[in-house]
Formats: C-alpha cells, sequence, structure tokens
C-alpha cells in the first residue's frame, strides 16, 4: 500500500514496515519538532513530495463544497491534494479529511479512531 502520512501518523506511528511506499509532504516534516520523532523519520524511507498548485485548489473547491475547508489546516488540504495526485492511501484520524477523502474516493485509514461511517455534507 502506497500512503501519505499527516503529522499524527508519524508521531503515533511505531511499525512502518507494512507500507509499501511512504509519501509526506514537507509541512508535516515541519511540523515534526521533537527529536525522537525526527530520529524515527530518519529511520524509514520517507519521500517528501509536495502537491501541485492546481490539486491544491481543487481541494479547496471540494471542501467548500462539502462544508469542511473552514475546519481543514493548509497541511491537511495538501496531503489531500497529494493524496489525489498519487493515487495514495490517506494516514490519519482528522474526520475532516476522512470527509473530504470520501467525497472524492481517496481511501484513508484511521489510526486510533473509528473511521468516519458516512459522508457528511455540512451546511
Amino acid at each position: 500500500m502506497k500512503v501519505v502520512l499527516d503529522t499524527s501518523a508519524i508521531i503515533y506511528l511505531n511499525d512502518f514496515w507494512m507500507f509499501d511506499e511512504i509519501f509526506t509532504i514537507s509541512d508535516v516534516i515541519n511540523e515534526v519538532k521533537d527529536r525522537t520523532n525526527k530520529l524515527k523519520l530518519s529511520g524509514i524511507n520517507l519521500k517528501v513530495v509536495d502537491p501541485t498548485e492546481s490539486s491544491i485548489k481543487e481541494i479547496k473547491e471540494i471542501a467548500k463544497e462539502t462544508g469542511d475547508l473552514e475546519k481543514l489546516s493548509r497541511t491537511d488540504i495538501r496531503i489531500l491534494a497529494l493524496a489525489k495526485e498519487d493515487e495514495l492511501t490517506i494516514i490519519s484520524d482528522d474526520y475532516n479529511i476522512q470527509n473530504v477523502a470520501e467525497k472524492i474516493d481517496i481511501n484513508y485509514v484511521s489510526l486510533f479512531s473509528s473511521k468516519i461511517t458516512k459522508f457528511i455534507q455540512w451546511g
């Protein structure tokens, strides 16, 4: 499985062997501040790739339609954009990320909480 990790996935996951390819974005790398998680990152074959501006714009438009835009961070939007571009599975517990992913058929895996059970159109 080819995956894209959000910051919480990097912090809370300890075993990355189950993934065939691991991606993240530069924003996530910048959010990882502590020494332990920086060491963890150095021990995995992690590809840092940033999405195109057109993909970011597309995700923002979709998130606006779903009502999730105001609840998504810049990092969240960029993770969704990269997942869409490269057909990656998102590893995240964030329900707003999952909701947008559900809307556009991006696969996602929740680490600790239950996945969303259905797509929600807010407002």
